[in-house]
């Protein structure tokens, strides 16, 4: 027989202790370092604190939506499945619009189906949570759409995985000047674990403070 551990609470509080140990975490603000770690949490590599970035007051504007019961947009259902449904303040409403009608035909120029699937949250995201882990393109067109419509959601957690286009969206989201708070997980690592975890952490921090 194979000896390990099976006990889930000693297998999750093991697990935050062994990350502490690893990261320098005092580094962070309070809040923050809740992020950090559910960050490194979800995809088992302590090097990609050096690639998470983030806006001045992405943290604060983030909670607030989250206590307001604002809805959250995700680029994906995998995404969106990773959230903790429980640990929501406000039990927010997730919101995925990949299934929506015609998605391509009603874009503006040919893209891929998760940026077509962006036009969708306008105008409802103002001041919403919003979450791309999946598609660059999706992000593009999530900057796009805030330029060209003036709507800014209260946070954006852009961390799309890839080779082709990753890196640089979340440049471009870094490199903005449409003043919108973010979060962010520089070069081709990222994706739908990572992002989900963010509103994780976001939720439980809400919980604790409210608590």
């Amino acid at each position: 027989m194979f000896k390990y551990e099976k006990d889930p609470g000693r297998i999750y509080d093991k697990s935050f202790e062994i990350i502490q140990k690893e990261i320098d975490i005092e580094t962070y603000p309070e809040g923050i370092r809740d992020v950090v770690v559910r960050i490194v949490h979800s995809c088992g590599m302590v090097d990609i604190t050096k690639d998470i970035h983030y806006s001045p007051n992405f943290l604060n504007s983030g909670l607030a939506a989250l206590r307001s019961g604002k809805p959250i947009y995700c680029d994906s259902f995998m995404t969106a499945n990773g959230i903790i449904r429980q640990h929501l303040p406000r039990d927010n409403e997730i919101k995925v619009t990949l299934n929506e009608n015609n998605l391509e035909s009603n874009s503006p120029y040919k893209t891929t189906r998760s940026a077509a699937a962006i036009d969708q949250w306008f105008p409802s995201c103002e001041e919403a949570l919003t979450v791309i882990g999946n598609a660059p393109t999706a992000l593009y067109r999530l900057l796009e759409l805030i330029h060209s419509h003036e709507i800014k959601p209260a946070l954006i957690i852009g961390a799309p995985v890839g080779f082709v286009g990753a890196s640089e969206s979340k440049s471009e989201l870094v490199n903005s000047d449409l003043g919108v708070e973010y979060i962010t997980i520089s070069g081709r690592r990222g994706g739908s674990a990572m992002s989900a975890s963010i509103v994780n952490a976001l939720a439980l921090i809400a919980n604790r403070q409210n608590s």
